[in-house]
């Protein structure tokens, strides 16, 4: 178990260039973020994923890219081709918290705009209404 751990962290600390950035490396951070051995892992690999997808998002060719061999990343477009809504969670380890991240990504003839989703699920006092 400790080699496995050693193994994860030497793999989260590998600085990776930001123009060698990969769809393969993200696949590791969110299998990590879903399914690593404690929080600190998860949050690392959450946060390594967030600065590498927003840089993938922002290539010019990043609203038409099917991000489907990301497991538990959501991509939605609207009908008209405009809007595109990503959206991913991060579960706490012993399963009593998750926190969501995301972006929207609007298309317009002069500006592509990337837009950060934050979550306020803890400052919402009934998020059921």
């Amino acid at each position: 178990m400790t080699k496995r751990i050693t193994f994860f962290w030497a793999l989260l600390t590998f600085s990776i260039a930001a123009n060698s950035q990969s769809m393969d490396s993200l696949k590791v951070y969110i299998k990590l973020i879903q399914r690593g051995e404690n929080d600190s892992i998860r949050k690392e690999a959450n946060r390594k994923f967030y600065i590498g997808f927003e840089k993938m998002l922002h290539d010019k060719d990043a609203f038409t890219t099917k991000f489907d061999s990301l497991k538990n990343i959501s991509a939605i477009t609207s009908e008209d081709n405009k809007i595109r809504l990503y959206t991913w969670m991060m579960p706490y380890y012993d399963g009593s918290k998750y926190d969501y991240y995301g972006f929207l990504q609007i298309k317009t003839p002069i500006l592509d705009t990337l837009i950060p989703l934050k979550d306020s699920t803890s400052t919402i006092k009934k998020p059921e209404s």
